[in-house]
């Protein structure tokens, strides 16, 4: 493609990073896709000469920064704006054009962010921000009971996020597991179950539903197994009976079905846009979800949230003005941003994520493509 030209805010980005999840499987082919990346600014239009040779962290937010939508903070739903990889042509590629104004410059002591995570930091400016966003969204205070639903690279980051502020959230896991040996310990996390190890490494409460009794379930159903779960591990936590914070983190009519039937009385529900994060996958998205969920429509799930007193956040992105906080907190190493990328050059993305994909138990990754 021949070099764009430049708007007098604009900047030329050399790609070094770019991520590559669903949004990207799903990218339409009028569009170079990417939503997200870092890279080298090798050419600016007249109002963005101060990040002439700046390394910058971008993510897929092109608002126009002037409209009463965008001075009300919600770039993500400017109606003069655009995303990367959507509505213009995005990160993987060797270059790419944004607006200076929403650009993360990554020098000074955000610049160590380089050196702790390498190509892994293009994460930063859309998985982690989005379950940053998730996060601030919810206005959770340290020591509320936190549920997350989901097996994916938000929800990890949603993990880290919360302890990092005093939450202990509770992980639902072991939607399909495997038989555990009979001289395991009952307590013990089976072998291959890495997710759940990790969880517990870290703190977290693990909702395993492997441990649900089968005659239970028989009985009154899987939502009434799941929900008598979630109550006895909040009790367990000292949590009583107050209300949840529940995050839904796979962008289904199947997560936020198990959510509104799972939250309860006078809860809150995060849900991330499908818009924001889409996951085609029906394999990808039924990872971390319980069994058994029949299968509801948005109404149903309108009315159990009414019924129950409850409130509805979304989340359809996050504010680029974000991107500081977050690389800060990857800099002083309270998100495992190196962690959970999986590095691989253009010509290996198929292989990367067959590689993945054979390996459902582990912590959630994701591909980060360098080398562009």
């Amino acid at each position: 493609m021949p070099l764009p030209q430049l708007s007098d805010d604009d900047i030329l980005i050399q790609v070094e990073a770019s991520v590559y999840g669903p949004p990207e499987r799903t990218a339409l082919a009028e569009r170079t896709p990417g939503g997200c990346g870092m890279g080298l600014v090798v050419d600016t239009g007249e109002r963005a000469t101060h990040l002439s040779g700046k390394r910058v962290l971008v993510g897929p937010e092109k608002g126009c920064g002037e409209c009463d939508v965008c001075r009300r903070a919600s770039v993500v739903s400017c109606p003069h704006g655009h995303h990367l990889g959507t509505g213009a042509d995005g990160t993987l590629a060797s270059h790419v054009v944004t607006r200076a104004r929403w650009a993360c410059v990554l020098d000074g002591a955000l610049s160590e962010v380089i050196d702790r995570a390498g190509p892994a930091t293009a994460l930063l400016g859309r998985e982690a921000a989005l379950a940053y966003a998730m996060l601030v969204r919810a206005s959770v205070a340290p020591g509320e009971p936190v549920v997350i639903l989901g097996h994916n690279i938000i929800a990890r980051f949603l993990v880290e996020l919360a302890l990092r502020q005093g939450i202990k959230p509770m992980v639902l896991t072991g939607r399909d597991p495997a038989p555990a040996p009979a001289s395991s310990a009952p307590d013990q996390p089976h072998a291959d179950n890495t997710w759940a190890a990790w969880l517990r490494q870290r703190d977290a409460i693990v909702v395993d539903g492997t441990t649900m009794d089968g005659a239970a379930i028989a009985k009154g159903g899987a939502v009434s197994g799941w929900r008598g779960m979630l109550r006895q591990a909040a009790a367990d936590a000292g949590h009583g009976e107050r209300p949840l914070y529940l995050f839904e983190t796979t962008a289904t009519d199947e997560g936020r079905s198990w959510a509104s039937a799972l939250a309860g009385p006078a809860a809150k529900l995060i849900f991330l846009a499908k818009s924001a994060y889409s996951n085609p996958d029906p394999g990808d998205a039924a990872r971390g979800l319980p069994a058994n969920m029949p299968p509801s429509t948005p109404a149903n799930i309108i009315d159990a949230v009414c019924d129950h007193d409850s409130a509805i956040l979304a989340v359809a992105g996050t504010h680029p003005d974000l991107l500081p906080e977050i690389v800060a907190l990857a800099v002083r190493g309270e998100l495992d941003i190196a962690g959970a990328a999986a590095l691989t050059t253009p010509d290996g993305i198929a292989a990367a994520a067959e590689s993945l994909r054979r390996d459902p138990q582990r912590p959630p990754r994701q591909i980060v493509v360098h080398d562009l």
